[in-house]
């Protein structure tokens, strides 16, 4: 599961680990530009993220343990 690198990302992070899944933090500046997107909106991202992730090219960045981020 794929999150935006957005203000707010811990708690969304800790929730999809609860869950069980795997998180992927998604570096918002270097997707937009290998989408190429001009215009920017929640539905146009969820899209290309989708097809960044399908094709193993989305740009993702470190995320510390819980642990750390509680600090």
């Amino acid at each position: 599961m794929a999150v935006e690198t957005i203000e707010n990302w811990y708690w969304i992070i800790d929730e999809i680990e609860e869950a069980g899944m795997k998180p992927q933090l998604v570096h918002a500046r270097k997707a937009k530009l290998i989408m190429g997107m001009n215009n920017k909106t929640a539905k146009l991202d969820a899209r290309d993220m989708n097809r960044l992730q399908q094709n193993r090219t989305l740009p993702t960045v470190w995320i510390p343990l819980g642990e750390l981020r509680d600090q």
